[in-house]
């Protein structure tokens, strides 16, 4: 028997199992596939996104807020996709126009130290998990600039290459990446 689970589907809230949701979203997926098909196998990829979806849909809990699935789902399978590549491909040539490095948040909440050192040694691994879904909630509250901003900063791009894109100045591209990353400190903390 398929275990349900309420998610935000655009303005509804649908009970749905795992399988109904990988149909669902089934097109989301190919699509945040199709940027990198030239670059790694399609397995490889849609197995890479199959699995942030699960991630997505066991990490989904209405009571932590209203965020659509859709967009949970979007992020995890944009971290993901990253940290594939990241695993795979970490250091590019930038004369190549190629990423010469990419951090995943997820993976830097997952694997390092100077986050790690945050969290109070006492604290159980249920407060460790709220402080993620707290850190996950603000990255999700961002307004669309300052999270392609981010994005794009996790991309690799300098913050020099970001200002002339969004055209403004170098120093507030700094300020408002190094006031995201405050928050989630804030938070995390």
């Amino acid at each position: 028997m398929d275990t349900k689970k309420k998610i935000i589907h655009g303005n509804e809230i649908l009970e749905l199992s795992f399988e109904e949701v990988f149909h669902k979203y089934n097109r989301l997926m190919h699509k945040k596939i199709q940027s990198w098909a030239n670059t790694y196998e399609y397995d490889d990829l849609f197995q890479t996104v199959s699995i942030a979806l699960w991630k997505a849909y066991q990490d989904y809990d209405l009571s932590h807020g209203k965020t659509p699935f859709l967009g949970m789902a979007t992020k995890y399978m944009d971290m993901e996709i990253l940290s594939f590549h990241n695993k795979f491909k970490s250091k590019y040539n930038r004369h190549t126009s190629q990423i010469k490095e990419i951090t995943s948040l997820n993976r830097q909440l997952d694997e390092d130290d100077e986050l790690i050192s945050f969290i109070d040694s006492n604290s159980s691994i249920s407060e460790e998990a709220m402080k993620r879904i707290l850190v996950r909630e603000v990255l999700d509250q961002l307004p669309e600039h300052k999270s392609e901003m981010l994005t794009a900063y996790l991309n690799g791009f300098t913050q020099t290459e970001i200002a002339a894109k969004k055209r403004i100045s170098s120093a507030s591209v700094w300020y408002q990446i190094n006031s995201i990353f405050k928050k989630c400190r804030e938070v995390y903390a």
